[in-house]
Order: structure tokens, then sequence, then C-alpha cells
């Protein structure tokens, strides 16, 4: 139903369609990727492009959006020392930008316009959550973008977390 539902985003005005990619329903078994059928995402930003769309994926590696573990694979758990979503070195030897993401970016004659590396950083323990945008608060957020970029990825890159709390406006004024 990818084009029915992407040209119905088209007619309704838009021009960019967001979408995530869940770590889990990619890579189920450590090392064993399935981009087969429905879970076809370079088919899927093929078919955005066809359409004259362009595309923001969210990769991760934890995306949250009310998906099991957030997207996080299991098999993680039984990896030795890993501790997910932290300045752990075994978590940043199990992630890895998608190459798929590389190969579709505008830059490369595709259709995607940014990337999302992290969502909710806020949620995995840190207080008072270390912010969003493009903001690089500490050794984690760094790490995910130093790897991005190495891997290939030129579009702009940005995080979600900033002001995940009881008062996401503040005190401030905006001007401040």
């Amino acid at each position: 139903m990818w084009r029915d539902r992407l040209l119905r985003i088209k007619r309704a005005g838009y021009n960019t369609v967001q979408t995530y990619a869940f770590w889990n329903y990619h890579e189920p078994r450590e090392g064993q990727f399935d981009f087969t059928g429905e879970k076809d995402l370079d088919a899927f930003l093929k078919l955005v492009h066809s359409l004259n769309l362009y595309a923001i994926v969210r990769m991760g590696p934890y995306v949250n959006a009310e998906w099991d573990t957030g997207g996080l694979p299991v098999w993680l758990r039984f990896k030795p020392g890993l501790l997910p979503m932290t300045d752990n070195q075994p978590f940043y030897d199990a992630v890895d930008p998608y190459p798929i993401l590389v190969a579709n970016q505008i830059n490369h004659g595709g259709p995607i316009l940014m990337v999302q590396l992290e969502n909710e950083h806020v949620f995995s323990g840190v207080p008072d959550g270390p912010g969003g945008g493009t903001d690089i608060h500490d050794a984690y957020y760094q790490r995910f973008y130093d790897h991005a970029r190495k891997a290939g990825l030129q579009v702009p890159l940005f995080f979600s977390g900033l002001n995940h709390n009881d008062d996401p406006a503040g005190d401030a004024p905006f001007d401040l």
C-alpha cells in the first residue's frame, strides 16, 4: 500500500514523508539483515523518489515510536558489557548506519533530505536529557554523528530529545 499512501500524502499538498527504520525489524538476529518484501527500505525510498517526493529517515538506533523496545533488537541483551544508548564501545560495535541511506541521499540522486540519528535519548537515563536538534552534548552523540559522516551520510543529520519533560516550553521567553 506504499504507493497509495504516498499518493495520498502528495495529493494533500505535502512534498516530504518521514519514515522510521526499525533496527529490530531489519536485523532480528545479529548479522542477519532482512530488506525483502515489506521490509525493502530501498524500494520504498525509490518509490518516494519516483513520485517526486522527499524523505526524512529516522534511523535510530533507538527510535521509540511506540515500537517494541524502541527498535533495539533483543539480541543486544545477550552481548557482554553492552549498555544501549550510552557511551559504550560494545553498543557502538553493534550499530551501523544502513548503507541504503547513503545511496538514497538527495546528493546521490535519491529522495533523502535529512537523517535522524537518535530519538528520545532523554529516556535513556541521562539526567535531564542531553537535548536535540543539531546539538552534540556528549560522547554518545558525537560518536554517532562522526560514524554517520564516515559511513557517507552527507545530508543534514539531527537528533531528537529536546524538552521531553513536564514543561517543554520552560520559563524563559523565546528570544533569550
